[in-house]
């Protein structure tokens, strides 16, 4: 894949990453609530701390639990607010002490997954509202005194000193600053707070402008807004600073607005400043304790980064070194049962790190989804077959249950999906003695009914944290899903017949580090497995739910929501026995290796040679672009943590040319996060491999990228064989509808000689006639070519009969 295909998905991600700063970081307080049912979906730091209200808490509650007015009420105003016919509320909301509070909200609706959603911005306006009310009851106590010096000329003093006095005692009172200002800017009236606040008395104050009692760039600020009260006549509120006499520099929140007289004509200018130093100060202290919990996450995230390449970096030196052993077919028996034992520890030890490393993620609140289209019934039959060894080894029947109802291709994490099967597999078999497991995938008509762990644990609490991402990872694009709003909901069991989970352990299982206490069997793993896996489906919007028998078997079940999609095409399904070599006739492959650990550099040289390739390698980036630009490698595999010059910006110097955008790089990583694949692929390499990484995967990437072919050997516990060439074999019944579609574009002549040459199995003539199509028909030839090298003649035979046995001309 390409850095150009790779930019708007790159985008998508920084838009992600910057909704979710902006709502979280946002100093003003923001909810998104369900308008339908008026629940609280997510509030951000600003709600909780205005609120009193842990974040939990808050999003238990729905909106009518902090809003004055009845649910009717509330509920008609959402509707407003979701329908765009306003935007603009005032309310009173209650918090978590008791105290009712004035706000003001701007609320409009939003699409959140897939989902309407209202976002609402609230403002406290209590100390406004305080603060109008005074200025109202000022207003009318001057219109009294201005009523009464209109009726009464001949008690105007005395009427003027009462009014004065009664307007003196209300400002007095006021808890700001209020103050009034003729249109030259010289203070007329000052409350008791104002001369408390500035330590000057009203004689130092009346008659006075700014510039004679404060600094110049005080005075010259004030003036800037006096003046725009004056030229706009209407009020305006902003944040001001001003030097006390403290010594100190405040912070105001500050009204200044117009004073009219009897012609409409401004003649005064009234003002209104609350000191909001301390929350000022609490905010900045605030954010300063954000800062270094990022801090400290982000130090976290480079610890379990570097822990990760250090313990797995010579793990795939062990394992592939082992596998590199198992090859050699002159060992001694014993030999090769002492290389398995120690590929089965390693690979324990690589589960245990993985673990580990995965729950240190998830605490740091760094795992995130990434939704993409896969073939899930490739991914199925892959996980039985991984397992089936280990079940047979203990005599045990696994079995697969597919309903046909299941889609092939669907769009979800993937990766994630797939750990969460393993997981259940790998304790299914690993407390069962006896009988059967059963891995069951089917289609459910709604989503999970949201019970947490099953009947015995329904009061419990999510033994994680789960810190949601606000914004969803991307989506598969439009087109690779079957419908812009396509949604279905599948439901997977893992069932078993083995010890059973008694009462009390059924509501622990998924406490991390708990392992269930058998006195008979040896206590293995980290007891995460099962942690992680509740997590993971939980991001994916799924639930557990678990029912078990002590001594008759146990079923794990959830039920995720998936998208119907397109198989991809550009991932073959690769089913690799024992390679021996590259198949003769094709070109000296030239592979680079740029990778500062010796080990892995050795590893993969002697793995490339012994199969035929020409290797040369390089111990850092510098080294590796160097040995690129003179001896034009067909492939590069590049390490990503190197000393001079790493891996991504090593590639980057590559794909910047004409021929390095030609040449494919395989990434190598140690690391497990998932963010680390975004970042190599954003750099411009085409794919990756994690280590440790198993010699199938290695021989994928080759065949994948090289088109190479290989020269395989037969399972070693059969009778040895003539070497077969080994290509990608046809999935399943993707590529069967695949074959069936294509075939009723050619002639019926053509599909009936291919129909009739494929029953007799003369690949000479099924090779002739695929010639014929190979140039007007490539996809479908290449499909047909690798079904007769796989010898898959059952899948040529269905597709070609459904045509066949369906035109009346067969019957002539």
């Amino acid at each position: 894949m390409s850095s150009n295909e790779m930019e708007p998905e790159g985008r998508d991600e920084r838009r992600v990453s910057v909704s979710e700063s902006l709502f979280t970081n946002n100093h003003a307080v923001m909810l998104l609530i369900d308008p339908d049912t008026g629940a609280i979906v997510d509030a951000n730091p600003a709600a909780c701390v205005f609120y009193g209200y842990s974040r939990e808490t808050l999003c238990s509650l729905t909106i009518s639990d902090i809003n004055t007015l009845s649910s009717v009420e509330v509920y008609e105003e959402m509707q407003r607010a979701r329908h765009a016919q306003r935007n603009h509320f005032f309310f009173r909301h209650r918090l978590s002490s008791g105290d009712i509070h004035d706000v003001e909200v701007y609320s409009g609706p939003i699409d959140h997954a897939g989902k309407p959603l209202l976002y609402s911005i609230i403002h406290d306006i209590t100390e406004r509202k305080q603060a109008e009310e005074a200025l109202r009851q000022s207003e009318t106590a001057l219109q009294v005194a201005n009523a009464r010096l209109e009726q009464r000329v001949a008690e105007r003093t005395e009427a003027l000193r009462r009014s004065q006095a009664l307007l003196q005692s209300v400002l007095d009172h006021a808890p700001a600053a209020i103050y009034f200002k003729d249109t030259q800017g010289r203070f007329l009236l000052v409350n008791r707070f104002t001369e408390q606040l500035l330590n000057l008395s009203p004689a130092q104050m009346i008659g006075k402008t700014g510039y004679d009692l404060f600094p110049t760039e005080y005075a010259a600020q004030w003036e800037r807004h006096e003046q725009q009260v004056l030229q706009s006549g209407v009020a305006i509120e902003f944040e001001e600073q001003a030097l006390l006499s403290d010594g100190m520099t405040h912070s105001f929140l500050s009204i200044r607005f117009p004073v009219f007289d009897a012609q409409g004509d401004i003649s005064a200018m009234g003002g209104i400043s609350t000191d909001i130093t301390e929350r000022k100060r609490a905010e900045a202290e605030l954010q300063r304790a954000r800062e270094e919990a990022e801090a400290a996450n982000r130090a976290k995230s480079v610890f379990l980064a570097r822990m990760s390449h250090e313990l797995r970096t010579p793990l795939n030196a062990i394992l592939g070194f082992t596998q590199l052993l198992n090859r050699d077919r002159q060992m001694m028996p014993r030999h090769h049962e002492y290389l398995r034992i120690i590929q089965r520890s390693g690979e324990h030890l690589l589960a245990l790190i993985n673990d580990v490393l995965e729950m240190s993620r998830i605490e740091a609140g760094r795992a995130e989804l990434h939704q993409q289209a896969f073939d899930l019934h490739h991914l199925l039959h892959d996980l039985t077959d991984m397992f089936q060894l280990r079940a047979r080894t203990k005599h045990l029947s696994l079995r697969l249950d597919l309903a046909p109802e299941v889609p092939s291709g669907v769009a979800a994490d993937e990766r994630k999906l797939r750990q969460v099967l393993i997981n259940l597999l790998s304790n299914a078999i690993k407390f069962t003695h006896q009988g059967q497991v059963t891995l069951r995938v089917s289609v459910v008509a709604s989503g999970p009914a949201g019970r947490p762990i099953g009947a015995q644990a329904q009061a419990e609490e999510p033994p994680l944290p789960l810190p949601p991402p606000i914004v969803p990872a991307p989506s598969p694009s439009p087109s690779a899903l079957t419908g812009p709003t396509a949604r279905m909901f599948l439901r997977f069991e893992v069932k078993d017949t083995g010890i059973g989970i008694a009462p009390d352990d059924l509501v622990r299982i998924f406490d991390p580090f708990f392992q269930m206490p058998q006195a008979d069997q040896a206590q293995e793993g980290t007891g995460l497995g099962l942690p992680i896996s509740q997590h993971f489906v939980k991001m994916m919007g799924g639930a557990f739910d678990v029912e078990s028998r002590l001594g008759q078997g146990s079923t794990f079940s959830f039920v995720l929501p998936v998208h119907p999609a397109a198989v991809p095409r550009d991932e073959p399904s690769l089913r690799l026995r024992r390679v021996v070599s590259l198949a003769p006739g094709q070109p000296s492959f030239r592979i680079l290796m740029v990778e500062d650990h010796e080990d892995s550099r050795t590893l993969l040289r002697d793995l490339l040679t012994s199969l035929g390739f020409v290797v040369r390698e390089a111990a850092d980036g510098r080294e590796g672009v160097a040995v690129w630009r003179q001896w034009s490698p067909h492939l590069i595999f590049m390490d990503i943590r190197m000393p001079f010059m790493d891996g991504l910006e090593a590639t980057r110097c590559i794909k910047a040319t004409m021929q390095g955008q030609d040449t494919p790089i395989i990434a190598l990583t140690a690391s497990t996060f998932e963010e680390s694949r975004v970042d190599i692929l954003a750099a411009g390499c085409d794919d990756l491999l994690r280590k440790p990484f198993r010699h199938e995967d290695l021989i994928g990437k080759l065949m994948k990228y090289l088109n190479a072919r290989f020269v395989g050997e037969t399972e070693p516990e059969q009778e040895p064989q003539q070497g077969t060439i080994w290509k990608p074999r046809l999935s399943h019944q993707a590529d069967l509808e695949y074959l069936k579609s294509g075939l009723a574009n050619l002639p019926f002549d053509w599909v009936r000689s291919l129909h009739r040459a494929t029953i007799l199995g003369n690949i000479q003539q099924m090779n002739d006639l695929i010639d014929h199509i190979r140039e007007t028909h490539p996809d479908l030839s290449a499909k047909l070519q690798v079904a007769i090298d796989t010898f898959g003649f059952d899948q040529i035979t269905a597709a070609t009969a459904a045509m066949v046995d369906s035109n009346p001309r067969e019957c002539q």
